[in-house]
């Protein structure tokens, strides 16, 4: 049984089955599902308005709903039905991304647990290597540790290792082997061990892999790949001194790719003092098409992003003289991970008392999302 509704992050979705006054759209669809999990897939194809019923001959074991990726609309799977999708070796990688974009979001939206949501990343890890399915996974990794606070930390560290871990040292034994393949293979394994390398430093904490870092992160023989991972784990808890030389590289870049991957290194710090340098050189030294980037990073500083806003805040004046005005809602865009719910009111009255130059609606925008983010980390927490 198919149904349409209007997709809402919040709690009370607009459904078109319970009377809503919202018209559905008629939505073209091609579908593929299977009743024998080894059998044939069969297609269908259908324009969903109302909810309707396909005759499958017998119960679905497999449900594939966006066949390629290419439908601009969510679906929101039964578990057992995404666990089918996420192990069929005939699925593509753009729909193992889909399949988790849309599981993200259901969990955003409370449609989804944690535990399914974990259940998924980890049939994923196991068979999946392209890089942009990890980065995604990555970023949901990130953000479940954001959303989480302290007292998930360690849970989430313990995932990630447990996901990343294996995957990494596999990943490496293959790529010491005599090349095998093209260059472009070998790109993408480069880029997948440094998603996994970020992954497992980072967010993860392995204490190996942030050795690892301190020793290859000035090394420019290594890939980009490795060597961007080996500065965001570096920077994310480096002394005063390495900050210091973090800051000195900066200021030495020769492109503007390493420019920028240095610039957003800095601002990882966990150091209040070395923060706090770093948000006056927003204002002082950093190019202005970067530097509000920059303090959208500030924003979104899982354990300084309190006094990221209060920089902001306190110095809108002058932010506004400063940048361009389109530049200051895609600033703002940092208030959309806040957690905190004294924050996120401090953040909301802040927007209602002042005058955004441009931009007003993608603001409100961000404060919606902004306020998904603390009622996911509100029953993340309880």
């Amino acid at each position: 049984r198919l149904r349409q509704e209007r997709f809402s992050y919040q709690a009370d979705p607009l459904d078109t089955d319970s009377g809503s006054e919202v018209a559905p759209w008629p939505t073209p669809m091609l579908i593929s599902t299977k009743t024998v999990a080894e059998g044939p897939s069969t297609e269908h194809r259908i324009l969903l308005e109302q909810a309707l019923e396909i005759d499958l001959g017998g119960p679905a074991v497999e449900v594939q709903a966006n066949p390629g990726g290419n439908g601009f609309f969510r679906v929101n799977l039964t578990g057992s039905l995404r666990t089918a999708l996420a192990t069929d070796p005939t699925a593509s990688s753009i729909e193992f991304f889909v399949l988790l974009d849309d599981t993200w979001a259901g969990f955003l939206a409370n449609r989804v647990s944690v535990e399914e949501l974990e259940d998924l990343l980890r049939v994923l890890c196991e068979k999946e290597a392209d890089p942009a399915v990890w980065r995604r996974m990555s970023g949901v990794l990130s953000g479940l540790q954001r959303l989480g606070g302290a007292g998930r930390a360690s849970h989430n560290r313990l995932l990630i290792q447990e996901l990343c871990s294996q995957r990494l040292a596999e990943l490496e034994e293959v790529m010491q082997a005599p090349q095998v393949g093209s260059d472009a293979m070998r790109e993408r394994s480069e880029e997948l061990r440094g998603v996994l390398f970020a992954l497992l430093g980072g967010v993860g904490q392995d204490v190996e892999i942030g050795v690892s870092a301190r020793n290859l992160w000035q090394l420019k023989t290594i890939d980009p790949s490795l060597r961007e991972a080996a500065i965001e784990v570096l920077a994310a808890s480096a002394t005063v001194d390495e900050h210091a030389k973090l800051e000195q590289a900066w200021r030495e870049s020769s492109t503007p790719q390493e420019e920028l991957c240095f610039l957003s290194a800095l601002i990882e710090t966990d150091n209040p003092e070395r923060f706090a340098y770093v948000l006056e050189l927003a204002l002082t030294e950093v190019r202005t098409q970067n530097a509000p980037f920059l303090l959208r990073r500030a924003i979104s500083h899982n354990d300084l992003g309190d006094q990221g806003w209060d920089f902001v805040s306190s110095h809108w004046s002058e932010l506004v003289e400063k940048f361009p005005s389109s530049s200051l809602p895609r600033m703002l865009e940092g208030i959309r991970s806040i957690p905190d719910r004294a924050r996120a009111e401090r953040v909301a009255a802040f927007v209602a008392e002042t005058k955004i130059p441009a931009g007003e609606l993608v603001v409100q925008q961000h404060l919606e999302r902004m306020w998904v983010s603390v009622e996911v980390a509100e029953r993340l927490r309880a």
